[in-house]
């Protein structure tokens, strides 16, 4: 574990980022408290044939990894936007469908709006840091993770998101006969990773300046990862134009090749998720052929020995177990939309047109 010392704390959003690691593990207290988790996970029987997940914004986004462990298994599994999923696909809200709902207040638009016209008996798992809203009032089982206050972007409650919907993911693998490691396992692994996140920021000062320095305040970012990463930067995207109004995309690595790359020049940025592993080349070779272009470029590696490239910045953050890395990926993005808004003389966090919470249309 790093020594170093954890930075001070200058406004609320510095204050939701910083207090992460803190809303893991009480969450974790929290899922592991009760038995909500065995009951949603035996919601998926014999009657059901497949599993839908959805919401809006950061909460679908968080939602990916759990629709890629979903399909890794071999479960039948439809990730879908809420917005999607009320006008143009309710024939997957049936009783032969179990819900998995995510909204982090509870009082998501669409997901209300669908709840209302949905069949009598189906089955419905909320995913939220309200356990008396109403999405958690008319669901079947709430899973309620335990991310505490948050007046700012999507920071704790992303990443609680991320857990608890790991955690569920679990279940239903151990439901459906599926290779698992079981909840204890799944805890450890994800305590570990509270511990990575942890070092990170307390050694942010190391790590985030040249980065921001690389940076400075974009016109146009580009932020790129994939597989469980692509939440991150989808997530981390939505942030920056929430919070700093800076124009910022998401998109996966491969994605990115097939047409956004030919408007690669100077006044463009990018910073790019690194996935450790076989695809660590890809992503590498990628950043590079973005500075070749004239981008500014950096990347998030999660490997001690990944190779340094020419004219690419490199932010080393310490490794996680395998399928964590949206968990780390995620702190530069935050911290940077944070920073971005500091340059223009925004106060961090603060809604000035919209709000936190999109309860209509």
């Amino acid at each position: 574990m790093s020594t170093a010392t954890a930075p001070m704390v200058s406004d609320p959003l510095h204050a939701e980022i910083l207090g992460q690691p803190e809303a893991i593990e009480e969450s974790i207290r929290n899922l592991v408290g009760g038995t909500a988790l065995t009951t949603a996970g035996s919601l998926f029987g014999p009657t059901i044939e497949r599993i839908v997940v959805s919401g809006m914004g950061a909460s679908y986004f968080s939602s990916y990894p759990f629709y890629l462990r979903l399909l890794d298994a071999g479960l039948p599994a439809v990730q879908l936007e809420a917005g999607e999923l009320l006008h143009f696909a309710t024939s997957l809200a049936s009783p032969s469908s179990l819900l998995v709902l995510v909204s982090q207040s509870g009082r998501t638009g669409e997901l209300l709006q669908l709840l209302q016209v949905l069949p009598l008996g189906t089955p419905v798992v909320a995913v939220t840091n309200e356990p008396s809203s109403p999405l958690a009032q008319r669901a079947t089982v709430t899973l309620a993770f335990a991310a505490g206050e948050e007046t700012a972007a999507a920071t704790k409650t992303s990443l609680c998101s991320l857990l608890t919907l790991d955690l569920l993911a679990e279940e239903l693998l151990l439901r459906a006969g599926r290779k698992a490691l079981g909840i204890g396992a799944r805890i450890e692994i994800w305590q570990q990773t509270a511990q990575s996140l942890a070092q990170a920021i307390a050694e942010q000062d190391q790590w985030l300046p040249p980065l921001v320095r690389l940076l400075d305040l974009p016109e146009h970012v580009f932020f790129l990862g994939r597989g469980p990463s692509l939440a991150a930067v989808l997530v981390g995207a939505l942030m920056t134009k929430e919070m700093a109004h800076v124009h910022a995309e998401g998109m996966s690595v491969p994605q990115f090749r097939h047409g956004p790359l030919e408007s690669a020049g100077p006044d463009r940025s990018a910073v790019v998720a690194v996935t450790p592993g076989s695809l660590r080349g890809l992503d590498l070779k990628l950043a590079e052929d973005m500075v070749a272009l004239g981008m500014r470029v950096a990347t998030i590696t999660l490997e001690a020995d990944t190779p340094m490239r020419t004219g690419v910045e490199r932010v080393a953050l310490p490794p996680v177990p395998c399928g964590m890395e949206p968990v780390l990926h995620m702190l530069p993005l935050q911290l940077l939309a944070r920073e971005f808004a500091l340059r223009q003389g925004m106060e961090p966090g603060r809604f000035l047109h919209t709000g936190k919470v999109t309860d209509h249309e």
